[in-house]
């Protein structure tokens, strides 16, 4: 009877909601001040900035939707919404705040179409909260530079988007900060262009409700190790705690599912698919990868937060 309900409402939207109802409900909320991603990408090369990200979740998580986060891998609180309220408003040049790139590009054709009839669908049901947090008169980058791959018609995005990204770290020591079965560039090549890699492993799952331990445990290790770039992957957790680290003095990126999203770009893929070693939210049977054999990997890890 759900499913039922779900394919009703779905062939609803398609055919008469979004026919009906989009251009004017986009208009209001859109912006044109959202960067590319190829330009995102250059000023995270080329400058020592901060990013924060905000995609559908985050925006969800900020207003405690209900229903938007159903099967989430975090669960809402009043302080999670809070927090990423206070990093969205915040206004600083050296603090990039991310939103998606659909509320500027929405219907040019450069998205496969299940994405964006999914953007689409959900600029008519959430343009209350949209229209809160957009303003206009206010510069944006673009929340898809880490996701430059799945979602586009168009695989030179990514060609580019990636080139450049693998530059930010380029013969750095970094820290990866992430849900204990991410495992950031593990058995792929994304960071094999750094000096140095360590990790702190945090809960996949409501990483959020562990959040002053993580990050205590991480800023006692940047105190001792100040020249490390961080890197970020824990859903709307790593949006809060990029913000607290440049707001401490240090540069950390939220890069979210950039690993699913090269691996994807790597083997071609044509629709998201589960990753056997690491944890993916977004596909049916992707919720627990294996146990990862990789002493290089183990060597990494400098802390686990439960």
């Amino acid at each position: 009877m759900i499913k039922l309900f779900e394919f009703l409402r779905e062939r609803i939207y398609r055919h008469i909601i979004v026919p009906m109802f989009f251009d004017k409900v986009y208009k209001s909320v859109s912006s044109d001040n959202v960067a590319s991603i190829e330009r995102t990408a250059k000023e995270l090369e080329k400058t020592n900035k901060s990013i924060g990200r905000f995609g559908d979740g985050e925006i969800s998580w900020m207003f405690n939707v209900r229903g938007d986060n159903k099967k989430s891998f975090e669960r809402s609180s009043p302080l999670l919404s809070e927090r990423l309220k206070e990093v969205f408003s915040s206004n600083n040049d050296d603090f990039m705040i991310g939103v998606p790139d659909y509320i500027t590009n929405i219907g040019n054709d450069q998205y496969v179409f299940n994405i964006d009839l999914f953007w689409k669908i959900y600029i008519i049901r959430r343009r209350k909260y949209l229209k809160k947090i957009i303003n206009k008169h206010q510069n944006y980058w673009n929340t898809a530079v880490t996701r430059p791959y799945i979602d586009f018609n168009n695989r030179d995005i990514a060609d580019k988007t990636f080139s450049t990204l693998k530059k930010v770290w380029r013969s750095k020591k970094i820290l990866i900060v992430e849900g204990n079965e991410s495992r950031l560039g593990a058995d792929d090549d994304l960071f094999d262009n750094v000096k140095e890699i360590r990790r702190i492993e945090c809960p996949y799952k409501n990483a959020f409700d562990s959040y002053n331990d993580i990050l205590k445990t991480t800023i006692d290790f940047l105190n001792i190790n100040r020249d490390f770039l961080v890197l970020i992957s824990l859903g709307p957790t790593a949006t809060v705690l990029s913000y607290d680290l440049f707001m401490n003095g240090y540069r950390a990126i939220d890069i979210g599912h950039i690993d699913v999203e090269y691996e994807w770009y790597l083997m071609g893929a044509k629709e998201k698919v589960d990753l056997k070693y690491k944890y993916v939210n977004e596909v049916s049977g992707g919720h627990g990868a294996l146990t990862l054999s990789n002493s290089t990997f183990d060597k990494e890890v400098v802390a686990i937060v439960k």
